[in-house]
């Protein structure tokens, strides 16, 4: 039997990592049991968009939580730069929202004014001036609004950043380990179990393993997260060509650095089948074609796909069980991981440590699912009237002449 450590974590996406490091910084040992590498599922293969005024269905609990989120960024992005080095690119050029049809025009106008009334930036910018800042953008758009605060982010070298940053902190690493079970005795944690029958014991665990959550087996309730899968198709540009996100309500196109764009996504509930599929790509190709024409003549160099960690009612499961003491939920996040990280971190820390927590969690606690509950709910699909899907696992690429 492994020795104790006062937190485990089970997964290392980057709310498994980004936890560790503000455990770690508590003044927390954290062991991470991780089956692969540490951020290689959906958290690299994300398109990095930090937006939630892109995401927002109305200002709902879940979009409050994504907002503060998003304020949190700039810090957390600068100093794990400072602290190792490595650049994860956050871009502040904001995101293009196109109304390319009449139902379009509805929906974002909608948008429009809950979020002037919520006082968030949101500009209407007219055909002729969408096409002046990005000449890529669809001539036939109607209107666009502009949301000058949503943030972008190189979630790969993020991950990078991560990861260099727990090199440097009392972390015990288990790569290679899977959690199969949590071991619990008289409503308290003792230990929990792994796929090879290790027993790690400890009196706090942080289940943050993404899609995969729903399959660890001795909870005292169900754990119903689905894996959702996505395509990403790469494109690649050259530098400079787009400068800000360009979005529809059915499609994203999201600019690197280098002039790689990452076209997304679908939603599709197969289970843990990876792909990619011809459909699959000719979809994502289809919806980004209508928000730049032009694209059909990129070269395209990549496609993935990979599994959002979707739950019942579309929100994230955070806090701590209400029958097991030190039984931490941090999974479920769906198309908001990236997003959600640095608040998820800060949360987690504090129902670890005991300090006070500085957010009202009761809609994400996972108390909402009884023990009664179907492990097999219905997963609440995204609708096409607002937002549009994200995150997604690396799977073989389509040409490997592309950059990842």
């Amino acid at each position: 039997m492994t020795l104790a450590s006062d937190v485990i974590i089970a997964g290392a996406g980057i709310i498994g990592c980004a936890a560790a490091r503000a455990l770690s910084d508590a003044g927390l040992s954290v062991t991470i049991v991780e089956p692969g590498q540490p951020g290689r599922e959906a958290s690299s293969a994300a398109a990095g968009l930090i937006s939630p005024q892109y995401e927002g269905h109305g200002p709902d609990p879940l979009f409050e939580l994504c907002h503060q989120a998003r304020s949190l960024y700039p810090d957390f992005v600068g100093t794990l730069h400072d602290e190792t080095g490595i650049d994860p690119e956050m871009r502040r050029e904001g995101m293009l929202l196109f109304a390319l049809t009449e139902s379009d025009e509805i929906a974002l106008a909608e948008l429009q004014r809950w979020q002037e009334r919520r006082g968030l930036r949101v500009e209407r910018i007219d055909s002729p001036e969408v096409r002046k800042l990005e000449r890529f953008a669809n001539p036939s758009v109607r209107w666009a609004l502009y949301l000058p605060d949503e943030i972008q982010i190189d979630n790969a070298k993020l991950c990078q950043a991560l990861f260099r940053s727990l090199e440097r902190r009392r972390i015990d690493w288990r790569l290679g380990e899977s959690v199969a079970e949590v071991e619990i005795e008289a409503g308290k944690l003792r230990s929990v179990r792994t796929a090879s029958g290790d027993r790690i014991p400890g009196r706090r665990l942080v289940i943050a393993a993404g899609a995969w959550s729903g399959r660890l087996a001795g909870l005292v309730r169900p754990l119903p997260v689905r894996p959702l899968r996505g395509h990403i198709v790469q494109l690649q540009l050259a530098q400079g060509a787009i400068q800000r996100v360009l979005a529809s309500r059915r499609s994203y196109a999201v600019p690197r650095r280098d002039g790689r764009l990452l076209l997304g996504s679908t939603v599709e509930d197969v289970g843990f089948d990876p792909g990619p599929t011809s459909g699959g790509v000719r979809e994502v190709l289809s919806n980004a074609f209508e928000i730049a024409p032009e694209l059909a003549n990129a070269r395209m160099t990549k496609a993935w796909t990979g599994f959002r960690p979707g739950t019942p009612d579309g929100r994230p499961i955070i806090g701590e069980d209400p029958e097991v003491p030190g039984l931490i939920y941090a999974t479920g996040h769906f198309r908001n991981g990236i997003l959600l990280a640095p608040i998820t971190a800060r949360l987690v820390a504090a129902l670890a440590s005991g300090a006070a927590v500085d957010h009202d969690l009761s809609d994400f606690s996972p108390a909402r699912f009884s023990s009664e509950a179907s492990d097999r709910a219905p997963i609440l699909k995204p609708e096409k009237s607002t937002g549009v899907p994200a995150h997604h696992v690396v799977t073989p690429d389509v040409d490997d002449t592309g950059t990842q």
